[in-house]
């Protein structure tokens, strides 16, 4: 499946524009090789951004690959960060995330 498939596919999925997932995309293809790893990384930004509230998958991505690339986290392991993320959110009205 090509990347442009993978877009348009995730954003009836998640509710987002081909271009919103696109942009996803191309923020985890300058880390990550493989098509796996992108389309894993932006289904967890996807959901990143349905969950935090004034949040672009663009923005959700970013605070991933900051986060993944300074502590040497796996991508298999970005949805338990985006839980991490949220519930920080959730507690201190005084830390904004994915700003």
């Amino acid at each position: 499946q090509s990347m442009t498939q993978s877009a348009i596919q995730m954003g009836q999925e998640f509710g987002r524009s081909v271009t919103e997932v696109a942009q996803a995309q191309a923020e985890f293809g300058r880390l990550y090789k493989t098509t796996s790893e992108i389309n894993e990384l932006t289904r967890a930004s996807l959901l990143g951004a349905n969950v935090m509230d004034n949040s672009t998958p663009a923005q959700v991505s970013k605070s991933l690959t900051t986060i993944m690339t300074a502590m040497k986290i796996n991508a298999s392991d970005s949805v338990s960060i985006l839980d991490s993320m949220n519930e920080i959110k959730c507690v201190s009205p005084y830390i904004v995330i994915c700003k």
